[in-house]
């Protein structure tokens, strides 16, 4: 930067130009006065005549002073046009790099939402393939076992019933395992019914998953949002739930959706262990990519993500989207 846009340019700062300025014209006149006045006694013996000469040298200092006068202030004008004209382009300059910053969060924003458009699409993708063909496989298989059990015979074979029904309970824990990630990669009840009965109906499966105390409050005024709208939601609660659940110890869980005006706002609140959200975001020991992607997520709709926690005093994520936004 220009050393004159700097406060801290030493002497081309405006109190030091206004006492340079100041200076010299106490200085000048001084000498001025002094030197007239001996002059004046050292070459006019005449009282008449000195004091017509001090009329004289009092036209001088106003015609000498105000010349002087002009020629500063003229080269601080130009300096300061000079100044003004640095200013402009550096305003430009900053103009322009706004403008590129606009359009590159712009571009992240159209990279983040196709990127969550190709997931959904990818995650539907394997939900199929799982029941189609992974699903199938399994059942015809359980249906194949139930078929072979009911021709050994009790007495000569309850060896292989025994075997028969070991790999028949786990073809079925099986099969119940590969349903829940297809519910997980593409839960149909968001589509079909929305993001409230979506939100309910996750927190069910979980707190039956683990065992512990999850309560689940949802506005049921605020109805059907945009479909990439109820799914940045949904999987930003399921992300935060599953991390609530797994990692924070806690021995409560809530989680809220409700309409403040046109805003949409989902809270997912625990008391357990907390943590520092700036350490997770910034220390490479600690994965932070579960929060990253959840601001993603909520950055590809318009939408907020924050996070409130604090060691020993739990954590508070809240994620929101107003309405009429973009989505």
């Amino acid at each position: 930067m220009d050393r004159r846009l700097n406060p801290d340019a030493g002497w081309r700062t405006p109190q030091a130009i206004s006492l340079r300025t100041s200076f010299l014209y106490f200085t000048f006149s001084c000498l001025y006065i002094l030197l007239s006045d001996w002059l004046l006694l050292l070459f006019i013996p005449s009282l008449e005549a000195y004091q017509q000469a001090q009329t004289y040298k009092g036209w001088g200092f106003v015609l000498v002073t105000t010349l002087l006068l002009f020629l500063l202030l003229s080269r601080e004008e130009r300096q300061m046009i000079r100044i003004y004209q640095a200013l402009e382009k550096e305003r430009e300059e900053l103009r322009h790099t706004i403008g590129n910053l606009e359009e590159a969060y712009r571009e992240v924003k159209l990279l983040a939402q196709r990127c969550s458009q190709i997931e959904e699409v990818e995650r539907r993708r394997l939900a199929g393939e799982l029941h189609d063909r992974v699903g199938q496989t399994l059942t015809a298989i359980n249906l194949n076992l139930k078929i072979v059990k009911s021709l050994l015979s009790e007495d000569s074979a309850r060896a292989v019933h025994e075997r028969l029904q070991e790999v028949q309970t786990l073809i079925e824990e099986a099969a119940a395992q590969i349903r829940d990630v297809i519910a997980e990669l593409h839960p149909p009840v968001v589509e079909d019914f929305g993001l409230a009965e979506g939100l309910k109906w996750l927190a069910g499966r979980l707190q039956k998953r683990f065992d512990l105390p999850l309560a689940v409050s949802c506005d049921e005024k605020i109805g059907r949002l945009p479909a990439n709208v109820e799914m940045a939601f949904y999987r930003v609660a399921q992300s935060a739930l599953d991390n609530a659940l797994r990692h924070s110890q806690a021995t409560h869980i809530t989680l809220t959706l409700r309409q403040i005006a046109d805003r949409i706002e989902m809270v997912v609140e625990d008391n357990g262990i907390g943590f520092d959200p700036q350490k997770i975001l910034k220390d490479k020991e600690y994965p932070s990519w579960g929060v990253k992607i959840m601001r993603e997520r909520m950055l590809a709709v318009d939408g907020r993500l924050e996070i409130i926690s604090e060691k020993g005093k739990g954590t508070r994520l809240v994620a929101s989207w107003t309405k009429g936004e973009a989505g």
